[in-house]
């Protein structure tokens, strides 16, 4: 192996030295024995889609898992809090947008559970300060924000948003944020079992101001400065202050509960523009000015955070310098750059792993293959950097195919690593297992344990020889996942060779036990286990007789590499079962789910079971009882309003079926899982049209709805009706009508010209006039009404526009401000309008019978 990683940086130094000679990588790379290897994951980057449903979520999952596994890395982190908002239930802050429509099934919980099931660490990311990336510069703009919020979150207070025309986030400057941050971090590790906090890189944001006397936060600035600090040092203690108060927290949390939940941050790359050299103190500080770069540094203008300091002092556990540059890269290259952190903590106990930006393509990052391998092996001759962290997993996952980690994936992850120990924590011991199992099947050897007390991992060693537990010997890092309380690893190696196997427990502080091993002599033949069986299936289609439906569902954990084979049996008797495929029914496997293809017999109800097989395992479920309805026909539901907004009520409506009496209008969040809509709005039913009222809740961007309706034990369906909703920020007021406030009594004649006139809301969106003849469907703006309309303009803090008056009788207005996907509107106004032929009528009677005659034909000559 060694010799193999020698002679690809040998052609790899030889190849480089005709394009650059600025890029060196050493010839022999250090072995490390501990590795954080990572990857971050969020929605917010379209690494998965969100919170769907439970079935796309742990297939995304799985996928993102599997990934992670080829490449043998150890650590996710994960998305947790984006803007303020959690993943998960929260006194504190609002569900994601990404995470809505969560009922019974909690994601967060099942993917950290799924994760330490697979042997690997739970970081938890959340963005602390960042609230939403748009502005809210205004006063009016931040208590619109700050209404989104509940009662228990910082940001329902306005006074504590500081934002620009851009960004908006929780004004760190404040006492009460910092509480509130604590709260937020202290609800999440009570609740869920993280391995890691991780911050990245949103601490201050620019635009706030340097100058003391206009600064956006001078107010915090002069009230909380008892040590006259200057306006960039201040900032800084104010983050400052928050790292220490968490790193308490964190300490008192982990020593009453047994844990070691880290606290790490990912800044980025660069720290401070300087010379390069580092020199320390007696206590092994580093005295440096900074790195030899010239790009963007987080210590100054505009984050102001001295993660430095934050490691000298011993607030965090590990750094993860977002690193993100070439070696080709003349301002800040990527030597230069981890020279430089490699160098500053070398005397220190927090950690440095490499940020890696597989995303880019600029300079030497052209040749990402090469590129992503030269900074791998680069960091393998830096003694104080212990990984890497990929940015982000979907081009981690582009990888698999296109190839660009391949020469890494080759020459150094091609095997597993221990861990890295946190020895900035206290020290968890970890029991050894009590006993090692070993069973002989064709093709491997099969291991089994129970699990050890305080452990969360265990590292498994293989050798021909006497075992020395050395990286050489380490095959497999497993999790706690256990079938009939015991952890199973599959080995696939020839079974009639002997072999010494060790597993050493691992704690929460990744800390190993001494180890306990067996040997393969005296082996015999093992039975197979039964893994855990299939517990929810997704049925798509219409549960009608002879209707073909699909029959979906998640494929099971397995020991090893071993994939089971499926089966789904159909039974219309729950006796007698066969395969429907023997019937002309498809089936075929994604990665993560089996689909089952099915046409309904002409019985009633029918059960299904599904079994999953190979030569060491077996997983069968219990059976599913299918229920069949008779089709009572179709049902056409629709909206009957046409602009939709959070927290307001909209009306359903659908066509009566004389044979059904009884409906059910549901909603879902995901297209699969539908609830029933309360009845908080009864369903008035007509002699031939339905209705129901629906309130539309906050925070949610898009539902679907259906109806049924249920008759004995028939069943009618409805189409699928897919719903975008706005959130609505209130209402504009001030409004007059050429200058008047009696707005049901504006009469005006035809050609005659009309201003609307508002206040002006200060949120800077895009304005409109909407116009309908039925004071419901507002379809089109005050342009197609009259297409030479004015445009919008605003004076004084006045909004107005102006328009011709046309030959309809009635026109009903709304204004409307659109802010992002948020919505500010105005009340519903009507116009009355004399068309020019009814005064041309009343005119000519005048005329004809001499009533102020001179006066008429003044008008038409």
């Amino acid at each position: 192996m060694k010799l193999k990683r020698i002679l690809v940086l040998l052609l790899a130094i030889i190849s480089l030295g005709f394009i650059s000679t600025n890029r060196e990588v050493k010839a022999e790379p250090l072995a490390k024995e501990q590795e954080f290897r990572g990857v971050w994951v969020s929605p917010l980057v379209a690494d998965y889609l969100g919170y769907l449903s439970e079935t796309q979520f742990k297939s995304e999952m799985n996928a993102i898992f599997d990934n992670m596994q080829f490449y043998n890395m150890n650590s996710i982190v994960f998305h947790v809090r984006i803007m303020n908002d959690a993943f998960y239930p929260s006194v504190y802050s609002p569900y994601s947008r990404y995470h809505q429509g969560v009922k019974s099934f909690d994601p967060l919980a099942w993917v950290i559970e799924e994760s330490h099931k697979k042997g690997i660490e739970f970081h938890a990311w959340l963005n602390p300060y960042r609230i939403q990336n748009a502005g809210a510069a205004t006063v009016a703009e931040k208590k619109a924000l700050a209404a989104r919020f509940p009662q228990m979150n910082a940001a329902s207070d306005y006074r504590n948003i500081l934002a620009t025309d851009s960004q908006a986030i929780l004004n760190p400057g404040k006492p009460e944020v910092r509480t509130f941050l604590l709260n937020v971090v202290n609800e999440l590790i009570t609740n869920y079992d993280v391995d890691a906090i991780h911050f990245d890189d949103y601490f201050y944001i620019a635009g706030v101001g340097t100058d003391p006397a206009t600064a956006l936060d001078r107010t915090e600035y002069l009230t909380y400065n008892p040590n006259n600090l200057s306006l960039a040092n201040w900032r800084r203690e104010q983050v400052d202050i928050f790292i220490e108060d968490l790193r308490e927290l964190l300490d008192n949390f982990n020593l009453y509960n047994s844990k070691a939940i880290q606290l790490g941050i990912s800044p980025s790359g660069i720290y401070r523009n300087g010379n390069g050299e580092v020199t320390y103190d007696d206590y092994g500080n580093a005295i440096t000015n900074g790195s030899a770069t010239c790009g963007f540094a987080h210590y100054d203008y505009y984050l102001y955070s001295d993660t430095l300091k934050w490691a000298n002092e011993g607030w965090i556990d590990y750094l993860i310098p977002q690193s993100y540059w070439s070696f080709t890269q003349s301002d800040a290259s990527f030597p230069k750059v981890m020279d430089w952190w490699n160098a500053v903590l070398k005397y220190k106990k927090c950690k440095v792993y490499s940020g890696m930006g597989l995303y880019m393509t600029s300079n030497s990052w052209a040749n990402k293959k090469q590129e992503a391998h030269d900074q791998v092996a680069y960091v393998y001759n830096l003694p104080y950097i212990s990984g890497h962290c990929i940015f982000a997993y979907q081009n981690l996952q582009a990888a698999r195919n296109n190839g660009d980690l391949s020469l890494v994936k080759e020459n150094y992850w091609d095997k597993v690593t221990l861990p890295v120990q946190m020895d900035t924590l206290t020290q968890i011991y970890p029991n050894d297992i009590s006993e090692l199992n070993i069973d002989l099947f064709q093709g491997g050897v099969r291991l089994n344990f129970a699990p050890a007390v305080h452990a969360t991992r265990y590292a498994i060693y293989r050798s021909a020889g006497p075992l020395t537990y050395s990286n050489d010997e380490l095959i497999a890092v497993v999790g706690t996942r256990t079938f009939d309380d015991l952890i199973y690893y599959w080995d696939s190696v020839d079974e009639a060779v002997v072999y010494n196997y060790g597993v050493r427990s691992l704690s929460r502080s990744n800390t190993p036990s001494s180890g306990v091993e067996k040997s393969t002599a005296g082996a015999t033949i093992g039975d197979p286990i039964e893994l855990d069986p299939v517990t929810k299936l997704d049925v798509k289609g219409n549960l009608y007789q002879n209707e073909k439906i699909e029959i979906e569902f998640l494929k099971v954990p397995i020991v090893g590499d071993k994939p089971l084979n499926y089966q789904v049996l159909v039974s219309e008797d729950g006796t007698t079962y066969y395969d429907p495929v023997t019937t002309g029914n498809s089936r075929y496997e994604m990665p993560q789910t089996v689909v089952q293809e099915f046409t309904i017999p002409n019985g009633n109800d029918f059960y299904v079971k599904v079994i999953g097989t190979n030569n060491i395992a077996v997983s069968q479920s219990e059976p599913f009882l299918i229920d069949v309805k008779e089709n009572l026909g179709s049902l056409h539901l629709s909206v009957l309003d046409q602009n939709l907004y959070n927290g307001e009520v909209i009306t359903f409506e659908w066509n009566k079926i004389s044979a059904v009496n009884n409906y059910k209008l549901q909603y879902s969040y995901n297209n699969i899982d539908f609830e029933d809509v309360s009845n908080e709005y009864p369903i008035v039913i007509g002699s031939h049209k339905c209705h129901q009222q629906f309130l539309v809740p906050n925070y949610v961007n898009l539902l679907y709805f259906r109806v049924i309706g249920i008759e004995g034990d028939g069943e009618a369906n409805s189409n699928i009706l897919q719903l975008t909703f706005r959130e609505n920020l209130g209402k504009i007021e001030g409004v007059l009508i050429n200058n008047s406030n009696d707005y049901y009594n504006i009469v005006v004649n035809e050609f005659d010209q009309i201003t609307v006139s508002w206040e002006d809301t200060g949120y800077g969106g895009d304005c409109v006039i909407r116009y309908s003849y039925d004071g419901v469907n507002f379809t089109n703006t005050i342009r197609h009404y009259d297409p030479s309309a004015s445009v919008i303009t605003i004076v004084d803090g006045r909004a107005s526009q102006t328009f011709s008056a046309n030959w309809e009788y009635k026109v009903y207005i709304v204004i409307e401000e659109a802010i992002g996907n948020a919505t500010v509107k105005s009340d519903v106004y009507w116009i009355h309008t004399v068309p020019s032929m009814h005064l041309f009528i009343e005119d000519l009677m005048k005329y004809m019978f001499n009533e102020s005659r001179l006066a008429v034909e003044s008008v038409y000559n």
